[in-house]
């Protein structure tokens, strides 16, 4: 109720003050009607003056042409400012301003506004606004799986993955079986099963839980929402470094975010630094390169920078072609060359692995078609 109030009394204030113009009646200030009897009084007393012959004729002339003309102005001024009541044209206009101002601000408040709703405090404002700039896990979850569904699995791997859900969810406490569930969920591409039996095992450890299941437990996270790093797979990688700081893994996701918040020049030396330490796995390295290589091309970086992301995709092409790797490193490396504008590249690469892999169904989806 009080709210409305103040509506009220404000729309009042408005239109009062948009209606002042119109409805002004102007007349004669007393302060100009007191300057017009003082020149007549004036002029008078000068005629008597000259009657007597108090003052010679020239300048009682002089004096007389003054006070008449001080008199028409005051006169003129007076005229100019009075004025009458609201003539028809303004009345129209009053009850227009009245509509607009009441009327039309009560009808758009009604559509717009929300009358009863409490005030909305400051933080619970920042935090939507927050949500708004990352979503949670849980939206891109679903609208990743709704993009990438699930891939459905053959008899026999469909029996087993079932067979081994029975059992772990005959025995609770078994860590080791649930480790196993989720992986090979994972395995499968169903990542959100994957992701859910991981976080069980996190939580059912609790306090004591493995810095290697946290890390995994990310992992499957930042997988399930396609690669994206939620505020939720942020505060699981934090908590990983807090019981392993230099697990690359973790550090090359921090680096991923410093990316994400559009950091770029941040991301790009903490993925220089894990790119240069002897300890970065091989599997790793890969993912940094695509990730350096797609940075340095869409921000113009430096000569310097771009000549070392060559350099590591150079040295990713070397070792496939001398060791080999898994699909998942030749699909890195023919994305790095599709980046860095190296097009015959990638596409010598493509047909490459695909000879390398034919005997893999799975492989060769992953491959897919080049453009």
């Amino acid at each position: 109720m009080s709210f409305l109030l103040i509506c009220i009394v404000s729309g009042l204030l408005v239109a009062s003050l948009l209606l002042r113009p119109l409805l002004r009646t102007s007349s004669a200030p007393a302060e100009q009607n007191a300057d017009l009897s003082v020149y007549r009084d004036q002029l008078a007393t000068l005629d008597a003056e000259i009657a007597r012959g108090a003052i010679d004729a020239a300048e009682a002339e002089t004096t007389r042409l003054e006070l008449s003309r001080r008199l028409l102005a005051a006169d003129a001024a007076t005229a100019q400012q009075q004025g009458t009541a609201p003539t028809g044209a303004n009345r129209l206009a009053i009850a227009a301003t009245l509509l607009v101002v009441l009327v039309g601000g009560a009808a758009g408040y009604l559509m717009l506004g929300s009358f009863g709703r409490p005030d909305a405090p400051l933080a619970p404002r920042i935090a939507q606004a927050e949500a708004m700039r990352r979503p949670p896990q849980s939206v891109v979850e679903a609208m990743f799986a709704a993009q990438s569904p699930a891939p459905e699995l053959s008899t026999r791997d469909e029996e087993l993955i079932t067979q081994l859900a029975g059992i772990v969810a005959s025995r609770p406490d078994d860590l080791e079986g649930r480790r196993l569930l989720a992986r090979s969920y994972m395995q499968l591409g169903r990542f959100l099963e994957g992701k859910q039996i991981q976080t069980e095992l996190v939580e059912r450890a609790g306090a004591d839980a493995d810095v290697a299941d946290i890390a995994a437990l990310a992992e499957y996270m930042i997988v399930a929402a396609g690669g994206y790093i939620s505020p939720e797979a942020e505060e699981v990688v934090n908590r990983t470094l807090a019981l392993s700081p230099d697990d690359p893994w973790s550090l090359y996701y921090l680096a991923r975010i410093r990316a994400q918040a559009d950091d770029t020049q941040t991301a790009i030396e903490m993925y220089t630094t894990l790119a240069d330490d002897p300890a970065t796995p091989q599997d790793l390295l890969g993912a940094i390169r695509i990730d350096l290589a797609e940075l340095t091309v869409t921000t113009g970086s430096t000569d310097d920078q771009r000549e070392l992301v060559e350099g590591m995709v150079s040295g990713l092409a070397q070792r496939l072609a001398t060791q080999g790797g898994t699909v998942e490193e030749w699909d890195r490396l023919i994305r790095a060359y599709d980046v860095l504008g190296r097009t015959e590249d990638a596409d010598a690469i493509h047909a490459e692995a695909l000879e390398t892999f034919a005997n893999d169904p799975d492989a060769i989806a992953l491959l897919g078609d080049r453009p």
